[in-house]
């Protein structure tokens, strides 16, 4: 008897292995209290949901979600010193599908992520993070990559570190400086500082500073332009380019182009354009290029 017991036992055991997880609940009546780690990672997992009470003292993770239907993070508990977090990709490919992560609290120096990718593949799909609990010197973040058609965000806490975000992120900024250098040929554009920023909306923003180095100088421009070289496209006086404020005799002055919306479905250069009609001697100009992303 006891010897059939232990077949049937190992024969349910095979056919678990081998079967596909469609569906993972950690709820109240599941688990309550996680002490140590809980790692959960399957090929095919339909459905995903961590309800809560879940009380997390040790590490919760959850590995690659394919084909899912939902993933719900909701109501749980995150406690000082404890980790949680998605360590793998979401990747949700029809419509209709969304993670919600939801009414969570976050507990002092506690670590609450979603450290992989969510992949979104067809419209009507959304990641939505509302009602959760954020308290002083905790962490709640997305350090991957979101690909999403729509999102509702009702708390969203920023980067607490000095990295910048990925070129092409709400909120990044990124920029180009020239260090002093001589000014391009007389009477011609010159440029050597450029953006190269991804479709989307940007603002511009540019500014340079002159050094006469004994020559004398007038028509004196600056701003942003589309064309490198000898080449001033782009540059509109008053919107996107200006003088150079009046010379004295040791500083040429300067110039500074205030944010310029640049919305573009294509991936587009800007450059830092400067272009003076100068004599006796050659001036030096340094500047900087710098493109916001605010949506």
């Amino acid at each position: 008897m006891i010897k059939k017991l232990v077949a049937l036992l190992l024969l349910t055991s095979a056919a678990h292995a081998f079967s596909p997880v469609r569906y993972v609940q950690i709820s109240t009546n599941t688990l309550s209290q996680q002490s140590g780690a809980i790692n959960i990672s399957s090929a095919t997992i339909s459905s995903v949901t961590v309800n809560g009470p879940l009380t997390a003292t040790g590490t919760v993770t959850l590995g690659s979600i394919t084909s899912a239907t939902t993933v719900t993070i909701s109501s749980n508990a995150v406690m000082p010193g404890a980790t949680f977090y998605r360590n793998g990709s979401v990747n949700l490919g029809t419509a209709g599908q969304t993670v919600t992560v939801s009414s969570n609290t976050i507990l002092t120096g506690a670590t609450f992520y979603q450290n992989g990718n969510i992949l979104m593949g067809t419209p009507a799909q959304s990641v939505q993070f509302s009602s959760n609990t954020i308290l002083p010197g905790t962490t709640f973040y997305q350090s991957g990559y979101t690909a999403i058609s729509s999102a509702t965000i009702t708390h969203l806490t920023g980067v607490t570190t000095n990295s910048n975000g990925f070129l092409g992120d709400v909120g990044v900024t990124t920029q180009c400086v020239v260090s002093l250098r001589n000014v391009p040929t007389s009477g011609q554009w010159g440029d050597n500082c450029s953006l190269n920023l991804p479709a989307g909306d940007w603002l511009i923003t540019a500014m340079v500073t002159v050094n006469l180095n004994g020559a004398t100088i007038e028509n004196n421009l600056m701003g942003i332009g589309t064309v490198t070289g000898n080449d001033g496209t782009g540059f509109v006086s008053g919107d996107t380019g200006v003088n150079i404020s009046s010379s004295t005799a040791v500083n040429g002055g300067f110039g500074i182009v205030v944010p310029w919306r640049a919305s573009i479905a294509s991936q587009t250069s800007y450059f830092l354009k400067i272009k003076l009609t100068y004599g006796t001697a050659t001036p030096q100009y340094a500047g900087r290029i710098t493109a916001w992303k605010p949506r």
